[in-house]
């Protein structure tokens, strides 16, 4: 008998599989932030061994934190052997420039570079992974 980790894992697959999300030759683009719920849809994907490449933001709002996910996530792609983007925002800055909360500011922050991304044909789709109370989203 498979163990739990086996069983969650070939549910992925087969879910990605049956409700054909994407093809094998398709490129996903991982938004991964370096936390538990990122990191898990970064290693399904290894695991699985689909076509992906990792971005990540940091939004300079968690000083020598955010940069430790940042390493880690960099650690992860290298482990991984994909493509990985990164870019830091100044999103206090852009929040306050643009009169919106700090929250909108790195949403609309990464959309946008993810559709930067996505616009230089480094992936087909994006993936972005949430928690249980989010909505989880593949474009």
């Amino acid at each position: 008998m498979p163990s739990k980790n086996k069983q969650f894992e070939q549910k992925f697959v087969e879910f990605i599989k049956k409700n054909q999300l994407f093809d094998d030759s398709d490129t996903v683009l991982l938004a991964v932030s370096g936390g538990i719920d990122s990191m898990v849809m970064a290693y399904l994907f290894h695991k699985a061994a689909f076509n992906f490449a990792i971005a990540h933001c940091n939004f300079s709002l968690r000083g020598k934190e955010a940069d430790k996910d940042e390493a880690l996530v960099r650690h992860t792609a290298s482990e991984f052997k994909v493509p990985f983007y990164h870019i830091t925002f100044d999103t206090l800055t852009y929040a306050k420039q643009h009169k919106i909360s700090v929250q909108m500011a790195a949403r609309t922050l990464r959309y946008e570079w993810f559709g930067d991304l996505y616009k230089k044909n480094c992936c087909r789709f994006i993936a972005l992974a949430h928690h249980a109370n989010d909505v989880a989203r593949l474009y």
